[in-house]
């Protein structure tokens, strides 16, 4: 059944970034980036990210990310519509 290698299985790569656990059941998702793997390699051509607005400002901290500012974020679309432009793998 399993008698094949990981790297021919489709695969994706999926990474958020959000406001961080200190703000417990407050967190908010500010990015969202997704890779696919061909043949156990990423396939940038359908690599899909964008930035959330979170509908508040951000504190900033430390380990946040540089391009993460209130000014950027307040660009970018809400979840909702970011959720809606993801590619179907």
């Amino acid at each position: 059944m399993h008698d094949q290698p990981w790297t021919t299985a489709p695969l994706v790569a999926f990474d958020l970034e959000g406001t961080g656990g200190q703000d417990h059941e407050h967190e908010l998702i500010l990015e969202v980036g997704v890779v696919p793997l061909v043949d156990g390699r990423p396939d940038m051509r359908g690599a899909y990210n964008s930035t959330v607005n979170p509908g508040r400002r951000v504190q900033h901290r430390p380990w946040s990310s540089p391009g993460l500012t209130d000014d950027a974020l307040s660009l970018a679309p809400p979840l909702g519509d970011a959720e809606q432009t993801l590619p179907l793998f």
